[in-house]
């Protein structure tokens, strides 16, 4: 059965400056929490090394104060047991301002359980997904000690479709294979349960670091209840998309809650955003670049985007005039590359292959600013030889910032940090038409198609 969430509105949350991952083993203790008078549980889990008492968040939440052992991810961990755990050290102050410390573990060394959630990859005929073991982060998956190599696996009675699905299991090298084998000890469905329609709006109500109140989180709340937007269980703060929101926007959002804890040992609800749509006049401004298209399970091909903040938002309704050059909307000519002032009716935010948020817009008019400077002249950009063997040079007058490169599948072939006028790719390994696409400096990016003989 559908659950029906009907209002929302978005709120935050706040994080304080953490310093270099690190190391630490020590015992897992209960101990006083720190002193807040919003406090509703008066003692907090932390990892006491070398006479200091870390206390715990766990992937930037806190976990429930109200359980008798320490869950991390899928394991847990009794009082008074030894363990070793990687993460960020961050120092706060309680409500007297008294300072603490707090270690956010990312991951537990020797972990039972290893996990990963996304869609189930056939490439090479044996099933594997995405998961948290360095350095390939991937795992074919076995049952019962057998590998899985045909579509579609059936696990304990649950037939797995072509959906996506969070998958945990015990990990272990096996001779002959390249990746790990993660022996699945349960599966649970990453699919829509729930159903909210509002508008999304931003506050400061939700803490999990002092000082409180410096990050906003979205958020959507029903009947008193707040539910905070995320995906792949991360918070979406302000910035997330920032141009889908406003005040007169509604939004119809689909995908599952689940509980996490704050600062004062409170619990409040999260929602994984699978799918949105939204409507309402909004305007953005950006540079219009040609990008290549989401990665969905489809080829992909050169589409136009709009590009503000580190993010692109894929103009549905306009098609390339000159491929990969110009666009034409409503009579006029644009050049990619050129900065723009959009308004749009309607975004939709959907989750590609690889659980990544992408919006798309439906455009109403572009206004091309034309007091605004190219500092990227394309003429000044070479790639050659064009077509190769596989080995290219790009050389640019201007700082070139990031290169990556993907084939029409959506795979990616190359990604680099550059920050050099030159580069050279070696794509020797790979045959047919790729899409490279160049960021530089100041946050300008072109796509050129190349072929690799």
């Amino acid at each position: 059965m559908k659950k029906i969430i009907t209002t929302l509105s978005i709120l935050l949350a706040t994080a304080l400056s953490s310093f270099a991952q690190d190391t630490i083993t020590g015992v897992v203790n209960r101990v006083a929490a720190p002193y807040f008078e919003q406090n509703v549980c008066d003692t907090r889990f932390a990892i006491t090394s070398e006479g200091v008492n870390y206390y715990v968040m766990v992937d930037n939440y806190w976990p429930n104060p109200y359980l008798e052992d320490l869950v991390i991810h899928y394991d847990t961990i009794a009082i008074g047991n030894e363990i070793e755990v990687i993460g960020d050290i961050k120092e706060m102050e309680d409500g007297n301002g008294e300072a603490f410390t707090v270690i956010d573990i990312q991951e537990l060394i020797n972990a039972n359980y290893n996990y990963g959630t996304g869609y189930v990859d056939w490439t090479i005929g044996i099933a594997s997904i995405q998961c948290n073991i360095a350095p390939d982060y991937a795992c074919y998956l076995a049952i019962n000690g057998v590998l899985q190599t045909n579509f579609p696996i059936i696990f304990n009675g649950m037939t797995l479709n072509s959906g996506a699905y969070t998958m945990v299991g015990i990990a272990d090298y096996w001779p002959d294979y390249d990746h790990p084998i993660l022996e699945l000890t349960q599966v649970i469905p990453y699919a829509i349960e729930a159903t909210a329609n509002g508008v999304i709006v931003a506050n400061d109500e939700l803490c999990l670091f002092t000082p409180c109140g410096d990050t906003k989180y979205l958020s959507f709340s029903e009947n008193n209840e707040t539910y905070y937007l995320t995906n792949k269980d991360k918070l979406h703060n302000e910035d997330f998309f920032s141009p889908m929101w406003g005040d007169n926007v509604n939004s119809n959002i689909q995908g599952f809650g689940s509980t996490h804890y704050d600062l004062f040992g409170a619990p409040f609800n999260t929602f994984e955003t699978l799918s949105m749509e939204t409507t309402g006049e909004r305007n953005i401004q950006g540079q219009m670049v040609a990008v290549t298209t989401p990665s969905t399970g489809v080829p992909v091909s050169l589409g136009i985007a709009i590009h503000q903040n580190g993010y692109h938002y894929y103009i549905e309704n306009i098609e390339f005039y000159e491929y990969g050059s110009n666009c034409v909307f409503n009579g006029d000519t644009i050049q990619m590359n050129t900065d723009v002032t959009a308004t749009f009716s309607a975004a939709s935010l959907f989750l590609g292959s690889w659980l990544t948020p992408y919006v798309f817009i439906h455009v109403d008019e572009i206004i091309v600013n034309i007091n605004a400077i190219d500092d990227v002249d394309v003429i000044d950009l070479k790639i050659y030889p064009i077509p190769s063997h596989g080995i290219f040079e790009i050389s640019s007058k201007q700082l070139i910032n990031n290169i990556s490169v993907c084939d029409y599948s959506g795979r990616v072939l190359y990604n680099k940090t550059c920050n050099s006028n030159q580069a050279f790719l070696d794509l020797q390994d790979y045959k047919g038409l790729a899409i490279i696409q160049i960021i530089f400096e100041n946050g300008q990016a072109l796509s050129r198609k190349i072929v690799i003989h």
